[in-house]
This record gives structure tokens, C-alpha cells and sequence, in this order.
């Protein structure tokens, strides 16, 4: 991924563009991320229990994304 100048709405776009396959910036939903290896130790577990509740809470308009390693 290309480096966008510490520019927030910018990396948004890239991230949507090349993970969610967006056209352009839809500034209207919250991305979560993770990046790194699934273990108990990292406390995974825990986002995985929060995702509903994080979908319910911003009415479904939030994109998960996660890079394993």
C-alpha cells in the first residue's frame, strides 16, 4: 500500500479501494483493523466478541479487516 502523507480520509480511500473494493472514499463507515497472528495471547478472542456489538452500535456501517501474518 502506498503511503498517504499521514492524510486520515486519504488512507481510508486506500484502504477501501484495495480491501473492500470500493471506487472512492465512503466516508460514512468506521474501519476496524488487525494486523498480525490470531492467538490467545493477543486477546483476539475478545475483538471477535466486540464485532457484533461495534456493527450494532454504528447501524451495521463498519468494515473489519483482517491481515494475518
Amino acid at each position: 500500500m502506498q503511503v498517504c502523507d499521514n492524510d486520515h480520509l486519504r488512507a481510508k480511500e486506500a484502504i477501501q479501494k484495495k480491501y473492500f473494493k470500493f471506487p472512492r472514499l465512503d466516508n460514512s463507515y468506521a474501519i476496524f483493523g488487525f494486523v498480525g497472528r490470531i492467538t490467545q495471547q493477543k486477546g483476539v478472542h475478545l475483538i471477535l466478541e466486540a464485532i457484533e456489538q461495534l456493527i450494532t452500535l454504528h447501524n451495521g456501517m463498519v468494515q473489519v479487516n483482517f491481515l494475518l501474518s
